[in-house]
């Protein structure tokens, strides 16, 4: 074989072979991004959660202390958090508490009981999207 046509073949080795690099790094490079895409979700996740928990704690701390349950919209952590109550009995109310941050919202609902002398929260539960809308006295 003639020295042109091995240098021919090595270059043609050479180029397969940085076709197969740039391949397998793009691929690479798809799967972080993906893989950053789901963390960066399940961050969003943890920090609506921590904003209902808030919503829920502001408004049974605000129950132990007779204040009425209700929260204003109050910012936390690049986020914002709110709840109302109802009356469901003389010894139980229910907290919807709403979170946003970063254009995701989420709605939760507790039920706290009153009968002792400090609240409990006895049932807590995440709404569908619609779900816990505000609603009139």
């Amino acid at each position: 074989m003639s020295r042109h046509r091995q240098r021919g073949h090595a270059l043609l080795f050479v180029l397969l072979v940085m076709t197969l690099l740039t391949l397998a790094l793009s691929l690479v490079a798809n799967l972080v991004a993906e893989r950053q895409r789901a963390v960066d979700l399940e961050v969003r996740e943890v920090r609506l959660q921590a904003l209902l928990d808030a919503a829920l704690a502001e408004s049974v701390a605000r129950l132990a202390a007779d204040l009425g349950g209700w929260v204003d919209e109050a910012e936390l952590g690049g986020g914002t958090y709110s709840s109302e109550v109802r009356q469901l009995s003389s010894e139980r109310v229910e907290v919807l508490m709403r979170a946003e941050i970063s254009g995701s919202r989420r709605r939760a609902r507790a039920v706290v009981d009153l009968s002792d002398e400090r609240p409990r929260v006895v049932r807590w539960e995440r709404l569908p999207a619609g779900e816990g809308q505000e609603r009139g006295p």
